[in-house]
């Protein structure tokens, strides 16, 4: 196998869980704008609600993610498998 050396082309946003890509963007407010216009509102753990901001900063993670990952995301929902390579989000498969 080649080392690759892999490039960026936006973010991903990820709820903390780990269970799903939320948003895509080529900047990360961008991305989060996605998760903010897709989930409406936000709650804590009790069920109350919270803002954005410490959603954002509580109960998600953003990353660096290559042009194949958000073409995947975008074909196929959030839902699937991914990983990180060097700091960026990436499919499972060679790139």
């Amino acid at each position: 196998m080649t080392n690759v050396a892999k490039t960026t082309d936006g973010y991903i946003i990820q709820d903390a869980g780990g269970y799903a890509i939320f948003g895509t963007g080529s900047t990360i407010e961008k991305a989060w704008a996605e998760v903010v216009d897709g989930v409406g509102y936000f709650f804590d753990k009790d069920g109350e609600p919270i803002d954005a901001e410490t959603a954002f900063h509580h109960q998600f993670k953003a990353y660096p993610a290559t042009a194949a990952l958000i073409a995947q995301v975008a074909d196929h929902g959030g839902a699937i498998a991914w990983d990180i390579v060097d700091g960026i989000a990436t499919t499972i498969n060679v790139e």
